[in-house]
């Protein structure tokens, strides 16, 4: 069997951001034909695919039968040596995505006046973020919409599982076993979350990176929430003031992968 490997990169320059954010194929004929050269039917069926994505920012990447992709970012002059080190196995992907990759553009639907702006009296561009903190993987939340790819979503060679979570007042712990890397995230939940649409259906508090060559070693992760995270912005004050109620606590492979639930009391 033969493998195949195709770069793929935005086109549009990161100054073109709001264009791409309005027209959901700034490049249609590019679109189409990156579809079609990934159609099962075009391929023959001996060849395996790799899509190497060049990306600056997150975007619909326009396929719709996706084959296994790497994802390069922003990867630096030694990239040629690191993606031969990935696909050849001389190294594991451990990378975890920084944000959420939307499912068509503009999926959030953001308007000028949230960005870039419109001109005022003031300023020559002036936004208004009326989204609160409902932005990002908290959208995709409170929204119940599944994103092409979620926040904190990265693969590997191997698979870990969770397990064990246990809650000692503010103190959070649980295992993974496997091999591989994975990089387990923390998040919690407000009491408030689940009647006030201002209030993220969860917010990330901690992670860390777990790495094993044994099928048989377990790793134990802790954390312990200290006032800030569960603290909330007073106006009136101008300060942080911690909030008290029930929280839920969260514990996942991404965003969208929650794998063990609890919750405590503050």
């Amino acid at each position: 069997m033969d493998l195949v490997l195709t770069t793929n990169q935005e086109l549009s320059p990161a100054g073109n951001q709001t264009r791409t954010r309005t027209h959901p194929h700034p490049h249609p004929h590019r679109v189409h034909r990156l579809k079609m050269s990934l159609s099962p039917s075009v391929l023959p069926t001996r060849i395996r695919l790799c899509l190497l994505l060049f990306l600056v920012r997150s975007c619909p990447i326009g396929v719709t039968q996706q084959p296994p992709s790497l994802s390069l970012f922003l990867p630096g002059e030694q990239y040629g040596n690191a993606i031969a080190d990935i696909i050849f196995g001389d190294a594991i992907p451990m990378a975890k995505l920084p944000l959420s990759f939307p499912n068509v553009a503009n999926e959030q639907k953001m308007t000028t006046h949230q960005y870039p702006g419109v001109p005022t009296k003031e300023y020559t561009y002036q936004a208004t973020y009326s989204e609160g903190q409902i932005v990002g993987y908290r959208w995709y939340d409170k929204n119940n919409v599944k994103p092409a790819f979620p926040f904190g979503h990265g693969l590997t060679y191997g698979a870990m599982s969770y397990s064990n979570l246990n809650v000692a007042g503010r103190t959070v712990t649980f295992t993974l076993e496997g091999t591989g890397c994975d990089t387990p995230q923390v998040y919690i939940s407000y009491p408030t979350a689940s009647t006030d649409p201002r209030v993220p259906t969860k917010v990330m508090r901690y992670f860390q990176k777990v790495c094993s060559t044994s099928a048989e070693s377990s790793t134990t992760v802790s954390y312990t929430f200290n006032d800030k995270d569960v603290s909330n912005w007073d106006l009136t004050s101008k300060k942080w003031s911690v909030t008290t109620g029930i929280y839920g606590v969260m514990v996942g492979s991404s965003s969208q992968d929650i794998r063990l639930k609890s919750f405590f009391t503050v």
